[in-house]
């Protein structure tokens, strides 16, 4: 995220962790933080299709157990 975002470094390490791989798990970690403001967030469609097919994602269509995955 730092070369790609911009982001110093020093703010992606002072902030949360990133001790997440889904969502889910992502917002297990928000849910532990003690936070002053409510927040959003929202995810992409490509991601979530990248991760639960893989490189087939790009040429194929999902099947019904990819699609309840996604």
């Amino acid at each position: 995220m730092e070369g790609v975002e911009d982001i110093p470094g020093t703010a992606l390490s002072e902030g949360i962790t990133w001790g997440w791989e889904s969502y889910p798990d992502y917002l297990d970690v928000i849910g532990q933080r003690h936070l002053a403001v409510d927040f959003g967030s929202q995810v992409a469609h490509g991601p979530i299709r990248a991760y639960a097919m893989g490189e087939r994602g790009a040429a194929t269509s999902p099947q019904p157990r990819t699609t309840s995955q996604q």
